[in-house]
């Protein structure tokens, strides 16, 4: 396992608490935002947002090595918790044509912002503890195993042959599911925040 300063959220994600968490029951007047990361690894991460005080909940994960068409992981992604029309998904942008054959097979996704160091920055601060209830904005189901191994043990920084950590550059392997958490937070901040700003003009 990689020192925690190797890892990207080395500095914040630390033993795992307080952001994972027990399941519950979601109550399904939240909002539910998911993502998808295509490739002979297929992720798919979906969170809904308490409107008390907008900590995210990761609830669900679909992760698979075994290849499959997109039929089929439409098919489960439309059997998963809380699927619905209003679900916001966002999905690697450079998948363009996967993007399209998705929304053919009833999953509404779009491409998402995928600014990566501004996305990092963004789940960063929300994994940060607020003061006033030493819980972050980012919290996970202990069920979702996948999520917690990339962010405890393989989403990384490339070592350099000193052994120092390049910060510049991540390690494109068994970073998934990480990619889908950055792809739904910094999407929503920053796409969806425009569209609500239009309808408010």
């Amino acid at each position: 396992k990689p020192s925690g300063q190797v890892l990207v959220y080395g500095d914040y994600y630390k033993d795992e608490m307080p952001w994972v968490c027990e399941p519950f029951d979601v109550p399904d007047h939240w909002q539910v935002v998911s993502s998808i990361d295509y490739g002979s690894k297929f992720a798919y991460l979906k969170a809904a947002i308490d409107p008390r005080d907008e900590t995210w909940y990761f609830f669900y994960e679909y992760f698979t090595e075994i290849d499959k068409s997109l039929e089929t992981h439409a098919r489960i992604i439309k059997e998963s918790p809380l699927f619905s029309g209003k679900e916001l998904c966002y999905s690697d942008p450079s998948g363009r044509q996967a993007i399209l054959e998705m929304r053919k097979y009833g999953v509404p996704t779009q491409p998402a912002n995928n600014d990566v160091y501004a996305g990092i920055n963004v789940v960063k601060e929300m994994m940060t503890r607020r003061k006033t209830t030493s819980l972050p904005k980012i919290r996970i189901f202990n069920w979702c195993k996948r999520l917690r191994e990339e962010l405890g043990s393989l989403y990384c920084y490339k070592l350099e042959k000193d052994g120092q950590p390049n910060k510049d550059v991540i390690v494109k392997k068994d970073d998934h599911m990480s990619d889908c958490l950055r792809y739904m937070v910094y999407s929503f901040r920053t796409i969806q925040s425009s569209y609500r700003m239009r309808d408010i003009k």
